[in-house]
């Protein structure tokens, strides 16, 4: 550097290391080309670029060129290192003596470095966002050129580091619009699944409601001929009256269905009021018809009183004490049980028979789907409109052959 001709020299190698370093495939490359040319371009042995960390007490390298190879990245203190000076003085030149000028810097010590050079990266905002330095284990010879080519670096790579940095914060938005674009397609999903569903249940409703009308007329009218048959051959022929009992009992359950289908389209708001829960629940077990060949098991636990409509947890009690004795046609166990938090009241109904295979748990819920030879599916149907109206859910759990249990969870305040 010596010369005129020196100096173009140098300057056309600048040109030519940043033109190639442009080049390069991605950020890294970049990096990794841009330490190495310095290098080469100050005869120093050392050089690297860092990245500011969030803290400003940390710098992290991004490339490292160490003699004659790539040195793997590390993580330093800027506190008692040249480094920190150059960040806070925007430039620091030290031809010789840099070990002992900053003796309490391990790693420069350790290293042997005699001569440091140091240039920070600014973003166009002003604000410091890494540092280039290169260093040697011999004095450094500075000329009129020595400040510029690192300042001709120092820009370059801090036009890379604050494009990464942009990139990478657009990716960032990128990801959160597509999570929130994606959150708002299910939301608008779920919220069309449940309006074509409200949709069908009310046609569903009108159409129970007229065909329900239109069967308790002619059911009336059987109901009172065979009334009258029966006065007329009572005792007559026991042939004739076991006829005449099975029509009534059809009779009888025809009109069960059409009360559970007119259930469905009466939707009754719950009269709440409040009770001891446990109490009830207790009065109601002691009423319940159990079959002989199932044993029962109840655990109660305490007092707890709670607003709660009776009639209509009257029928979710009976819905699921019949699910579960049905489920136990050859006998098993029958398990009743509370438990209670500060906040919350939980039975569980438990049952030892079939069990519900997997396929059908995403049904049990929907009106009119029963795997039952009798009943028209509304009893889980009711049971769980019930629940959610008390503010409450209703889990079930079960296993093929195994039995099922069914908890119902209910807010102590509503």
């Amino acid at each position: 550097m010596q010369t005129q001709s020196s100096d173009l020299n140098k300057i056309y190698e600048v040109m030519q290391s940043l033109a190639i370093n442009s080049s390069a495939a991605d950020f890294d490359d970049f990096i990794r080309i841009s330490v190495k040319n310095l290098a080469l371009l100050y005869g120093c042995k050392f050089a690297f670029v860092g990245e500011l960390q969030p803290c400003k007490k940390k710098v992290r390298t991004l490339a490292v060129w160490a003699g004659n190879e790539f040195a793997e990245n590390f993580e330093y203190e800027l506190e008692g290192t040249p480094c920190q000076d150059v960040l806070e003085h925007k430039k620091q030149l030290i031809p010789r003596d840099a070990s002992k000028i900053y003796s309490t810097d391990k790693m420069l010590v350790d290293m042997g470095i005699d001569s440091y050079f140091g240039a920070p990266l600014i973003a166009k905002d002003q604000q410091v966002t890494g540092i280039v330095s290169v260093m040697n284990t011999e004095p450094l010879q500075p000329d009129e050129l020595t400040e510029p080519v690192l300042g001709a670096y120092s820009t370059r790579l801090s036009v890379e580091l604050e494009s990464k940095h942009n990139e990478e914060q657009l990716a960032l938005y990128r990801d959160k619009l597509e999570a929130l674009v994606n959150k708002r397609t299910k939301q608008l999903e779920l919220a069309h699944k449940d309006l074509v569903r409200q949709e069908r249940l009310a046609t569903l409703g009108q159409l129970i409601a007229t065909v329900s009308h239109e069967l308790r007329n002619p059911l009336g009218t059987i109901r009172s001929s065979v009334y009258t048959v029966s006065q007329n051959l009572a005792s007559k022929d026991k042939a004739t009256d076991k006829v005449l009992e099975r029509i009534q009992r059809n009779i009888s359950r025809a009109d069960n269905i059409i009360n559970e289908l007119l259930d469905f389209t009466r939707t009754k708001e719950p009269n709440f009021k409040k009770h001891d829960f446990i109490a009830w629940l207790e009065k109601c077990i002691n009423e319940l018809e159990i079959p002989d060949n199932i044993k029962l098991d109840v655990k109660l636990e305490g007092d707890c009183h709670i607003k709660f409509d009776e009639n209509l947890m009257h029928r979710v009690l009976l819905n699921l004490f019949d699910n579960a004795c049905q489920a136990m046609e050859s006998g098993g166990k029958l398990s009743i049980e509370t438990r209670i938090s500060p906040d919350r009241l939980i039975f569980i109904i438990a049952d030892t028979g079939c069990g519900i295979e997997a396929e059908i748990m995403n049904y049990i819920f929907e009106p009119l789907y029963s795997t039952k030879g009798f009943g028209v599916g509304m009893g889980l149907f009711i049971v769980n409109r019930v629940i959610k109206q008390h503010n409450g859910e209703i889990t079930i759990n079960s296993q093929p052959g195994e039995g099922t249990q069914i908890e119902v969870d209910l807010p102590r305040s509503q």
